[in-house]
Parts: structure tokens; C-alpha cells; sequence
């Protein structure tokens, strides 16, 4: 029921002729949500029955990185953007869903010249 008001408020809040590519729901700041990377950004929203509606946009030439980690039940990212970071805890979704939603991200981002994950890095090491 929940997300359906959250994609509701999603499709309510995009520029004209803005495209969702992929959505993930997640935590942010205590709130359950819809997090969208769209053809311009990355987009959270949020809308709790009493908590009110909440937004958090990022346009993709900002993001820097991405960190993340995916577990059994849950994964956790953290979007590093010019000057500050998004964390989104309690991301749900299973493991190929939430990997595919970070590659995506990533690619999208790299187009911008940015997206190295602490993930990345790791594995740069090694080989």
C-alpha cells in the first residue's frame, strides 16, 4: 500500500518528459520510499500517512561515487555527492535487483565523468 503512494508521488514530481529507469525502495532518514534513477537524477520519495511527504534529489553529474554494501536481507548505499552524502539504509530488494540498480547508476554517472565504488576499488586490487 505504501508504495504505491510513494510511485504515485514519484510520477507527480518528475519534469516533463523525465523518464524513470529503475526504482529500488529504501530507507532514507527513517522513511520508507521509492528510489529512482531517472534519465536527469536520482530521486527519493517518500510520502508516510503521518510523516508527510519526502524528497531527496540528486541531478547524476553531481554524484562522485557510490558505496555499497549487499547483504542477505538488506543492502545499504551511500551516494557521495560534490561536497556532501546521501545514505539510504534498509534498501530492499533482492541481490541481482540491487546490483543491477547500482551498475545502472554507475553507468549512468560515468557518462559524467564520475562513479568509481569503494566496491571498485577492492576488486582493482586484487587482480
Amino acid at each position: 500500500m505504501g508504495e504505491k503512494r510513494n510511485f504515485k508521488e514519484l510520477k507527480k514530481i518528475l519534469n516533463e518528459g523525465e523518464q524513470i529507469e529503475r526504482t529500488i525502495v529504501a530507507w532514507y532518514d527513517h522513511h520508507q520510499g521509492v528510489l529512482a534513477i531517472t534519465d536527469k537524477r536520482l530521486l527519493f520519495v517518500g510520502k508516510g500517512l503521518l510523516s508527510g511527504l519526502t524528497v531527496k534529489d540528486l541531478p547524476l553529474g553531481k554524484i562522485i561515487n557510490v558505496d555499497y554494501q549487499i547483504k542477505s536481507m538488506e543492502s545499504f548505499f551511500t551516494i557521495h555527492g560534490s561536497g556532501h552524502k546521501i545514505e539510504f539504509d534498509g534498501v530492499i530488494g533482492s541481490k541481482d535487483k540491487v546490483k543491477d540498480f547500482v551498475e545502472h547508476l554507475n553507468s549512468k554517472i560515468n557518462k559524467h565523468g564520475h562513479a568509481k565504488t569503494k566496491n571498485d576499488d577492492f576488486i582493482s586490487k586484487l587482480e
